[in-house]
Protein backbone atom coordinates (compact mmCIF):
# COMPACT_ATOMS: atom_id res chain seq x y z
CA UNK A 1 0.00 0.00 0.00
CA UNK A 2 1.95 3.01 1.41
CA UNK A 3 5.69 2.25 -0.65
CA UNK A 4 3.67 1.63 -3.94
CA UNK A 5 0.87 4.88 -3.56
CA UNK A 6 3.88 6.81 -2.74
CA UNK A 7 6.14 6.05 -5.89
CA UNK A 8 2.67 6.61 -7.90
CA UNK A 9 2.32 9.94 -6.55
CA UNK A 10 6.03 10.84 -7.49
CA UNK A 11 5.97 9.10 -11.53
CA UNK A 12 2.75 10.56 -12.15
CA UNK A 13 2.70 14.16 -9.97
CA UNK A 14 5.12 15.26 -8.65
CA UNK A 15 8.19 14.52 -11.21
CA UNK A 16 5.84 15.91 -14.55
CA UNK A 17 5.29 19.07 -11.94
CA UNK A 18 8.72 19.73 -11.63
CA UNK A 19 9.58 19.64 -15.11
CA UNK A 20 6.94 22.00 -15.74
CA UNK A 21 4.79 19.32 -17.65
CA UNK A 22 1.86 19.78 -15.37
CA UNK A 23 0.50 22.45 -14.18
CA UNK A 24 0.92 23.02 -10.05
CA UNK A 25 -2.12 21.03 -7.99
CA UNK A 26 -5.18 23.17 -7.68
CA UNK A 27 -5.57 25.18 -4.25
CA UNK A 28 -7.74 23.01 -1.69
CA UNK A 29 -11.24 23.59 -2.03
CA UNK A 30 -13.65 25.53 -0.35
CA UNK A 31 -16.19 24.80 1.77
CA UNK A 32 -18.47 25.73 -0.71
CA UNK A 33 -16.87 23.91 -3.05
CA UNK A 34 -16.62 20.82 -0.99
CA UNK A 35 -20.01 20.60 0.27
CA UNK A 36 -21.03 20.96 -3.53
CA UNK A 37 -18.76 18.37 -4.62
CA UNK A 38 -20.32 16.02 -1.96
CA UNK A 39 -23.55 16.94 -3.07
CA UNK A 40 -23.22 16.17 -6.44
CA UNK A 41 -21.57 12.68 -5.62
CA UNK A 42 -24.64 12.15 -3.64
CA UNK A 43 -27.13 12.98 -6.61
CA UNK A 44 -24.98 10.97 -9.08
CA UNK A 45 -25.19 7.69 -7.24
CA UNK A 46 -28.82 8.20 -6.07
CA UNK A 47 -29.41 8.89 -10.15
CA UNK A 48 -27.30 5.93 -10.80
CA UNK A 49 -29.31 3.60 -8.19
CA UNK A 50 -32.75 4.60 -10.15
CA UNK A 51 -31.60 4.09 -13.52
CA UNK A 52 -29.68 0.72 -13.07
CA UNK A 53 -32.82 -0.50 -10.90
CA UNK A 54 -35.17 0.71 -13.50
CA UNK A 55 -35.76 -1.81 -15.27
CA UNK A 56 -36.24 -4.16 -12.73
CA UNK A 57 -38.72 -2.11 -10.75
CA UNK A 58 -40.93 -1.98 -14.56
CA UNK A 59 -40.48 -5.97 -15.09
CA UNK A 60 -41.61 -6.81 -11.76
CA UNK A 61 -43.78 -3.65 -10.45
CA UNK A 62 -44.86 -2.61 -13.56
CA UNK A 63 -43.93 1.16 -12.35
CA UNK A 64 -40.94 3.71 -11.14
CA UNK A 65 -41.27 5.71 -9.10
CA UNK A 66 -39.86 9.33 -8.29
CA UNK A 67 -40.41 8.77 -4.51
CA UNK A 68 -37.54 6.54 -5.33
CA UNK A 69 -34.66 8.95 -6.47
CA UNK A 70 -36.03 10.83 -3.21
CA UNK A 71 -35.46 8.05 -0.79
CA UNK A 72 -32.26 7.09 -2.42
CA UNK A 73 -30.51 10.61 -1.57
CA UNK A 74 -32.04 10.25 2.15
CA UNK A 75 -30.72 6.24 2.38
CA UNK A 76 -27.38 5.96 0.21
CA UNK A 77 -25.55 8.48 3.03
CA UNK A 78 -27.53 6.78 5.60
CA UNK A 79 -26.65 3.33 4.71
CA UNK A 80 -22.83 4.20 5.00
CA UNK A 81 -23.25 5.49 8.31
CA UNK A 82 -25.24 2.75 9.55
CA UNK A 83 -22.95 0.18 8.51
CA UNK A 84 -19.79 1.76 9.82
CA UNK A 85 -21.74 2.25 12.85
CA UNK A 86 -22.91 -1.81 12.81
CA UNK A 87 -19.24 -2.55 11.87
CA UNK A 88 -18.20 -0.68 14.99
CA UNK A 89 -20.73 -2.75 17.61
CA UNK A 90 -19.55 -5.64 16.13
CA UNK A 91 -15.91 -5.10 17.02
CA UNK A 92 -17.14 -3.90 20.29
CA UNK A 93 -19.00 -7.17 20.62
CA UNK A 94 -15.83 -9.45 19.87
CA UNK A 95 -13.71 -7.58 22.54
CA UNK A 96 -16.27 -7.43 25.35
CA UNK A 97 -18.36 -11.32 24.40
CA UNK A 98 -20.60 -10.28 28.13
CA UNK A 99 -21.93 -7.46 25.92
CA UNK A 100 -22.29 -9.40 22.86
CA UNK A 101 -26.14 -10.39 23.00
CA UNK A 102 -27.20 -6.99 23.08
CA UNK A 103 -24.77 -4.87 20.60
CA UNK A 104 -25.82 -7.82 18.30
CA UNK A 105 -29.37 -6.98 18.96
CA UNK A 106 -29.21 -3.53 17.48
CA UNK A 107 -28.36 -4.23 13.94
CA UNK A 108 -31.88 -5.86 13.75
CA UNK A 109 -33.49 -2.81 15.63
CA UNK A 110 -31.69 -0.41 12.97
CA UNK A 111 -33.05 -2.64 9.73
CA UNK A 112 -36.82 -2.58 11.30
CA UNK A 113 -36.46 0.95 11.32
CA UNK A 114 -34.79 1.44 8.65
CA UNK A 115 -37.31 -0.39 6.27
CA UNK A 116 -40.10 0.82 8.12
CA UNK A 117 -40.83 3.67 6.02
CA UNK A 118 -40.38 0.81 2.91
CA UNK A 119 -43.46 -0.86 4.17
CA UNK A 120 -45.51 2.11 5.44
CA UNK A 121 -45.22 4.43 1.71
CA UNK A 122 -46.76 3.59 -1.18
CA UNK A 123 -44.38 4.05 -4.27
CA UNK A 124 -47.26 3.89 -7.03
CA UNK A 125 -48.54 6.81 -5.68
CA UNK A 126 -45.44 8.88 -7.17
CA UNK A 127 -45.54 6.36 -10.28
CA UNK A 128 -43.93 7.78 -13.47
CA UNK A 129 -44.12 4.85 -15.57
CA UNK A 130 -47.00 2.38 -15.32
CA UNK A 131 -46.57 -0.52 -17.56
CA UNK A 132 -44.72 -4.05 -17.18
CA UNK A 133 -41.59 -3.93 -18.91
CA UNK A 134 -41.04 -7.70 -20.87
CA UNK A 135 -38.20 -9.49 -19.70
CA UNK A 136 -36.21 -9.75 -23.17
CA UNK A 137 -36.01 -5.75 -22.68
CA UNK A 138 -34.48 -6.01 -19.40
CA UNK A 139 -31.87 -7.95 -20.69
CA UNK A 140 -31.06 -5.53 -23.33
CA UNK A 141 -30.63 -2.40 -21.51
CA UNK A 142 -28.37 -4.39 -19.31
CA UNK A 143 -26.55 -4.94 -22.11
CA UNK A 144 -26.60 -1.99 -23.50
CA UNK A 145 -25.22 -0.80 -20.14
CA UNK A 146 -22.21 -3.37 -20.29
CA UNK A 147 -21.10 -2.32 -23.75
CA UNK A 148 -21.22 1.04 -22.72
CA UNK A 149 -18.99 0.51 -18.90
CA UNK A 150 -16.07 -0.71 -22.05
CA UNK A 151 -15.32 -4.00 -19.90
CA UNK A 152 -15.55 -5.56 -23.24
CA UNK A 153 -12.97 -4.33 -26.02
CA UNK A 154 -15.01 -4.27 -29.13
CA UNK A 155 -12.86 -2.30 -31.26
CA UNK A 156 -14.95 0.95 -32.66
CA UNK A 157 -18.47 -1.17 -32.69
CA UNK A 158 -19.84 -0.48 -29.14
CA UNK A 159 -21.94 2.19 -30.95
CA UNK A 160 -23.63 -0.39 -33.31
CA UNK A 161 -24.14 -2.92 -30.88
CA UNK A 162 -25.51 -0.54 -28.41
CA UNK A 163 -28.00 0.75 -31.29
CA UNK A 164 -28.97 -2.63 -31.59
CA UNK A 165 -29.42 -3.14 -27.83
CA UNK A 166 -31.16 -0.02 -27.66
CA UNK A 167 -33.52 -1.13 -30.54
CA UNK A 168 -34.12 -4.41 -28.78
CA UNK A 169 -35.26 -2.70 -25.62
CA UNK A 170 -37.71 -0.01 -27.78
CA UNK A 171 -38.76 -3.07 -29.76
CA UNK A 172 -39.72 -4.79 -26.69
CA UNK A 173 -41.53 -2.41 -24.80
CA UNK A 174 -43.39 -1.42 -27.88
CA UNK A 175 -44.30 -5.40 -28.28
CA UNK A 176 -45.68 -5.89 -24.64
CA UNK A 177 -47.54 -2.60 -25.29
CA UNK A 178 -51.21 -3.05 -25.79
Amino acid sequence: GGAGTRLRKIFIREIPQKQGWLPPEDDPPTVVEYFARKFNSLVSASLAAQLATAPVQLYFFGYVSIAGLAFNLIFVPLVGLCFGGLLCLTAIACCLPFLAKGLLYAPSVVWAILTLAFEVFDFSAFAVICSYLPFGCVVSYYAALVLLSDKINLKGLRFVYVLVAAACTVFGFWAATP
